[in-house]
Formats: C-alpha cells, structure tokens, sequence
C-alpha cells in the first residue's frame, strides 16, 4: 500500500495519509464494516412479492 495525497478542487494539497493510517483504517473497517458504509441511511427491508389471486 502507498501514501495517499488527497487534493482540493484548485489543486492544492491538503494532506498526506500515511500507509500506517491506511492500514489501521482497513483493520477497522475488517471488524466493523457498517462504520463504513457510504450511504448512512439505515437498510430498507425486503418487501413481500404480493399474493396473487386466482379466479374461481
């Protein structure tokens, strides 16, 4: 793994990420990858496929 540069948008840099910070981040996030997640809203449930009606 190599350091990371993160750039504003004109360019400038505005930090290093060193590669012990990069591998401290993965072992978290092995251990608790919901702390991660990108989208922070909570998990939509899986809806029921409806019940079909037949005609008697």
């Amino acid at each position: 793994m190599n350091e990371v540069k993160v750039y504003d948008r004109f360019g400038n840099l505005k930090q290093v990420i060193s590669v012990k910070m990069l591998n401290e981040r993965a072992e978290e996030q092995s251990k608790f990858p919901s702390l991660f997640r990108r989208n922070k809203k909570p998990a939509k449930p899986v809806a029921k496929a409806p019940a079909t009606r037949t005609k008697a």
